[in-house]
């Protein structure tokens, strides 16, 4: 397999084009060479004058993805000192790892900066994804935190997104594991 991604990336040529570039990086990732990904990742932000934001955001799904929390850490500094903004789907990755990690309320403070940061491009419709929501308010229900699932559920719901059948679901589950009776919900 990892002849074929050699292969791939010999036949893009001296100077491939952005998209090659990505998808071999991820190749590479996905293979477990993350060394070469990163070299990638600096001879395409040597090739180009200012990389776009995909770049970065490959880059950083692929630290997330291989659990390599200082490097996601140290791009994102960098992302942030070149004035890019964090994308959805970075900010989505970075919360399911907080989450799957244990550290929910990181993960939270982190969504409500973004959300707060965000909110003058609120007109572009530029939102979280609701699997970013819902990645929250699941680890809420199983601690049976009901403040903060309550929260999540009005914030999602604030956002635009309507109120699905899952939500509810995970708004019980939250009641019941914290033991308590919700006005209008039976749970036994």
């Amino acid at each position: 397999m990892p002849e074929e991604v050699e292969r791939v990336w010999k036949a893009c040529g001296v100077r491939p084009d952005l998209n090659q570039s990505i998808s071999v990086m991820l190749a590479w990732a996905k293979l477990g060479k993350i060394e070469l990904a990163e070299q990638l990742f600096d001879k395409m932000s040597k090739q180009y004058k200012k990389l776009p934001q995909i770049c970065y955001n490959s880059l950083l799904c692929i630290y997330v993805e291989k659990k390599m929390l200082d490097k996601a850490k140290d791009l994102v500094k960098h992302m942030s000192d070149d004035r890019f903004k964090i994308g959805v789907e970075a900010l989505h990755m970075l919360v399911k790892f907080y989450v799957e990690e244990g550290d929910v309320a990181k993960a939270d403070s982190m969504l409500q900066i973004w959300v707060r940061k965000n909110h003058k491009m609120q007109f572009m419709q530029i939102k979280p994804r609701y699997d970013t929501y819902i990645h929250l308010l699941e680890a809420y229900a199983k601690k049976g935190d009901y403040h903060n699932a309550e929260k999540m559920f009005y914030l999602t719901r604030q956002m635009g997104y309507s109120v699905r059948f899952k939500m509810y679901e995970l708004l019980l589950r939250t009641y019941a594991n914290a033991r308590r009776r919700h006005m209008g919900l039976e749970i036994d």
